[in-house]
């Protein structure tokens, strides 16, 4: 929920987050309605849509994000491609890659941080091939899901993403006809 979001941003200091138009509404109204300052840390959103709407800059005029589109920071990272070796470091195995959260449910969310070492090691131990499938069906952010998108990008195997209702979940099965679970 929002809480729950609001605590993440601000345990993390988080200034950018990567989302959707819809989300990045519900990101606006929470930094809007936000009293306690939680959330203040996050400055940037960069969108998944092609453009950014009329709409969305109203919503946006209160909230005050500086708003990026995906692509257009792609193609800047292309364009300065030689200028970011010269200026940042590659990642340490002991790097932090991501943090994984729990739903905080109980009270509070906890936060676990996982290292670039964990995340290949585990990514080395897992095998598959290009004929390889598998059926995506775990929310995008729990960490063996993330591991299953690593080992599908690492070995080229195909995904598909269920249509989001459980029930269906054998329908999407027989569709994608997944060799790995």
């Amino acid at each position: 929920g929002q809480d729950a979001m609001k605590f993440v941003i601000n345990q993390t200091k988080l200034t950018c987050i990567s989302t959707s138009a819809v989300n990045a509404k519900k990101l606006m109204t929470l930094k809007i309605e936000d009293t306690t300052g939680k959330s203040q840390t996050l400055k940037n959103l960069i969108l998944f849509e092609d453009e950014i709407s009329k709409e969305l800059m109203a919503c946006n005029a209160k909230a005050g994000f500086s708003l990026h589109l995906f692509k257009d920071v792609i193609a800047l990272g292309q364009k300065l491609k030689n200028v970011r070796r010269a200026f940042l470091s590659l990642p340490t195995k002991d790097d932090v890659c991501m943090f994984s959260y729990t739903s905080g449910i109980t009270g509070e969310p906890k936060a676990v941080k996982i290292t670039h070492k964990m995340m290949m090691t585990r990514l080395l131990s897992m095998r598959g091939t290009e004929e390889d499938a598998y059926i995506s069906f775990l929310p995008s952010a729990h960490l063996f899901e993330q591991c299953l998108i690593g080992m599908s990008l690492k070995f080229g195997i195909q995904t598909g993403f269920f249509n989001g209702n459980p029930l269906k979940l054998f329908e999407d099965m027989a569709i994608l006809k997944p060799s790995l679970f």
